[in-house]
Parts: C-alpha cells; sequence; structure tokens
C-alpha cells in the first residue's frame, strides 16, 4: 500500500468580542488549523493512481450570530477559495448595531442591528470536495479549538463547542462523526477516513467545523447589586447571632 502524506497550513480563525449588557465584555476565538490529507493505493496493481484533492474547489466558511431568546438575528457565511484561507474577524456588538468584516477574497462587509440581549455563538468550517480514483483510500485530519474570556473580570469562561466532521454527503449514507464538546483553551483533532471500493471515481467531502457557545455574565452593577445583597444577608446574619 503506497502512501502519499501531504501537508497543508492554512489556518481559518475566528474571533469576536461582545459588549452587551447581556454579554459583559466576552471574547471568543475559534479555529481550524493544520489540515493534512493522505492517499492510500489500494491496489498497485491497476492503472489507477491516487488522486490528490482539487484545492481549487475548496472552500472556507465562518459565521457569526447573534440570537434573542431563540430569534436568530445575524448570520453570515462566504466561501473563500485556496491560497485565500486565512480568515479572522472581531465582532463587536454595543447593544444595538452589530458589523463585520471579512478579510479574504472579495472583501466582504456586512452589518445587521439587534436588540442587545440573548446568546452569541461563532462558528467556522472549512469543506474539501476531493475526487477519489477507484481502490483507493484518504484520510483527513485538522485540528481545531476555541477559546473565551471575560473582558471586565478576572474570569475565564468555558467556550463550549461542537466539532463536527463528515467523510462526504449524506447521500452516501456517512453523514459526519461526532467529535463532542470541549472546554475553553484544549484542541480537538478532526479526522475522517474514506476508501473508494468501487471501480469507479467517486467525489466525497471533508468538512470540519467548530461552533462556540459564549456564555453571558452579569453587567459590574449586577455584580455590585449581588454582592450588596450578600453583605447585608452577611450582617442580618451576624446581627441574630449576636441577639442569641
Amino acid at each position: 500500500m503506497i502512501s502519499l502524506n501531504k501537508y497543508l497550513l492554512p489556518i481559518i480563525t475566528l474571533s469576536a468580542t461582545f459588549s452587551t449588557s447581556a454579554m459583559a465584555g466576552v471574547s471568543a476565538e475559534a479555529s481550524l488549523k493544520n489540515f493534512q490529507y493522505t492517499l492510500y493505493d489500494g491496489n498497485t496493481t491497476d492503472s489507477y493512481l491516487p488522486l490528490a484533492p482539487n484545492f481549487s474547489k475548496a472552500f472556507g466558511f465562518w459565521a457569526i450570530r447573534f440570537d434573542s431568546n431563540t430569534l436568530d438575528i445575524t448570520q453570515q457565511n462566504s466561501g473563500v477559495v485556496v491560497g485565500d484561507l486565512s480568515m479572522s474577524d472581531t465582532y463587536e456588538l454595543d447593544g444595538t448595531f452589530a458589523s463585520w468584516s471579512f478579510d479574504g477574497q472579495g472583501n466582504l462587509r456586512a452589518e445587521a442591528h439587534t436588540n442587545g440581549s440573548g446568546s452569541a455563538y461563532i462558528g467556522i468550517k472549512y469543506s474539501l470536495p476531493v475526487l477519489v480514483m477507484p481502490n483507493t483510500g484518504i484520510s483527513f485530519l485538522t485540528s481545531g479549538g476555541a477559546n473565551s474570556e471575560y473582558i471586565n473580570y478576572q474570569l475565564n469562561s468555558n467556550a463550549e463547542g461542537y466539532a463536527h466532521i463528515s467523510s462526504n454527503d449524506c447521500s452516501f449514507g456517512i453523514c459526519g462523526i461526532d467529535t463532542g464538546y470541549f472546554s475553553s483553551g484544549f484542541e480537538r483533532t478532526l479526522s475522517s477516513y474514506y476508501h473508494n471500493h468501487s471501480n469507479a471515481p467517486v467525489e466525497v467531502y471533508f468538512s470540519g467545523q467548530l461552533y462556540v457557545n459564549v456564555v453571558a455574565v452579569p453587567e459590574p452593577n449586577t455584580w455590585i447589586t449581588l454582592l450588596a445583597g450578600l453583605g447585608i444577608l452577611s450582617a442580618v446574619a451576624r446581627r441574630k447571632s449576636l441577639r442569641y
């Protein structure tokens, strides 16, 4: 079995800063990077050679969404061709206005209004269509991670996220492998393998996806109110204890 290992170093990064009364200054970042693929020749006696992916058809996507209650307020996706796979973004939300920009091909810029309440999500996706020759296997590997922290407090937020990969579309019966949840600051490896046992070329799709849910925290005045309330309760408890 012949193994042809290829390494690419595209980095897809999405960062966001949330500064609303509901979010109380939360920043988050998610990234997919270090994409690799390996081709395996399952039959060295036939006339077919393992075919490398057509990277000119590869696309990367990012999305930012702000939910108010259960209503999806804003969301944006955009594709980018190979050679322009590095994506980054800063998302600022002041409670009434949200805007973001895409620094990839086309220099996309979009804006939307929100009411400043709810929960915030950021997400990224890397998708790659591959033509797999007969008796050929292909494996994919990429790493993903996320970080989230509160800007106004010396606190760290566990940026719970969900990673998902699929080796081809659902019509082939393989709709994806769930890799589960992770915490802020920890990377998770996404991998998938597909082998074409047929006598005809098959186009498959590798997709690495990462979504991060940014948890809201109280505003500073809310913290002060809570601490003041605890102080009052403590004073009342102490006064009662002195009576007896």
